[in-house]
């Protein structure tokens, strides 16, 4: 699990990265599929599935999150990345929780995991914003 906070000069610019993050977000979603386009492709077929929405927490603030599970399909090993990715925007800053699990046979995330970065980026972004804004 990570986090970052992104600085902007201010509040107007800070929304306006969001708001292209959201748009962006939001026009990637369903199920990807990459197969190989011949017999002589070794490339291997990579599915992934994307799903988002906005939460919001307990005291009322919103962010956006992103689920992503992408597979890599082979004989031998089938590896697997599982992503949880929570965006907040608070006045000049915009924060990213990045949740991630992957590796051969790599379980996907829990919904318990997944309700755990949520509540972090509550309190994480709240703490942020108390100390610095």
């Amino acid at each position: 699990i990570g986090q970052e906070v992104h600085w902007f000069a201010n509040e107007k610019k800070a929304k306006k990265a969001y708001d292209l993050l959201v748009q962006k977000i939001k026009a990637c979603e369903g199920q990807h599929t990459h197969t190989p386009e011949s017999n002589n492709d070794t490339s291997l077929t990579i599915t992934r599935n994307i799903t988002n929405s906005e939460k919001k927490a307990k005291d009322g603030d919103t962010f956006l999150w992103v689920n992503s599970e992408t597979i890599l399909g082979d004989p031998t090993a089938n590896f697997s990345d599982h992503s949880y990715t929570t965006f907040r925007l608070f006045g000049n800053y915009i924060q990213v929780l990045d949740l991630e699990t992957e590796g051969n046979n790599a379980p996907a995330l829990t919904k318990k995991q997944m309700t755990a970065a949520d509540l972090l980026t509550d309190s994480l972004g709240d703490a942020w914003r108390g100390k610095f804004m």
